[in-house]
């Protein structure tokens, strides 16, 4: 008998989803109810349950790249929008304060064209202020929104090759067990990047 892998995190990402493979998988193995319900083995599993554990981890890699492949374009379109908000409220503060000051400076103009200047000036500063919160993970770090999508587009590329190695018709059992734990330390990873980006 070996070490039971878990599959708590993948059984978590598979509730993400529609929950339809789930059920199917609930249906499937009867026995490992209380594990498709959440929980956690205790103990160990007979080597026959091993390739059910093998079954729920290739169907929540499954659910891990539909859902990476769902948010990620959302992420870069979201990030993508805020860069160009930022960069357009930098160009219009840097024409007020430009305008501003050479107003003032040079007083070719009246004091009302300076006050504009400023005015514009003040609005491209609290827009580019307003991009720079909006680039902000749910944490309040910034830039975190960045470094989120990054892991998030890693995360997609390990859950695939993870996915090509559980699905290879010559695993071996003994390698099973632990690319089943490697799928779930990587759902864990996903589970908490996709709660960043909901």
């Amino acid at each position: 008998m070996e070490t039971t892998p878990h599959v708590n995190e993948l059984v978590s990402l598979l509730g993400r989803g529609e929950g339809r493979k789930l059920s199917i998988l609930r249906d499937a193995h009867p026995r490992l109810r209380n594990i498709l319900d959440g929980g956690v083995p205790l103990g160990d599993q007979p080597p026959s349950e091993l390739s059910a554990l093998q079954e729920i981890a290739i169907a929540g890699l499954h659910a891990a790249v539909d859902l990476s492949t769902e948010r990620l374009p959302y992420l870069r379109s979201h990030l993508r929008t805020t860069n160009q908000i930022d960069l357009g409220g930098q160009v219009v503060s840097a024409i007020g304060s430009g305008s501003a000051l050479g107003t003032i400076l040079f007083l070719s103009g009246p004091k009302d064209v300076a006050s504009v200047c400023a005015g514009f000036a003040l609005i491209g500063a609290i827009v580019a202020l307003w991009a720079k919160y909006r680039l902000r993970d749910i944490a309040g770090n910034e830039g975190g929104l960045t470094k989120t999508y990054l892991a998030l587009r890693e995360s997609y590329w390990q859950a695939r090759e993870l996915l090509a190695r559980l699905e290879h018709p010559k695993l071996a059992p003994s390698s099973s067990a632990s690319l089943i734990d490697q799928a779930n330390t990587l759902a864990r990873t996903l589970n908490l990047l996709l709660d960043e980006v909901l």
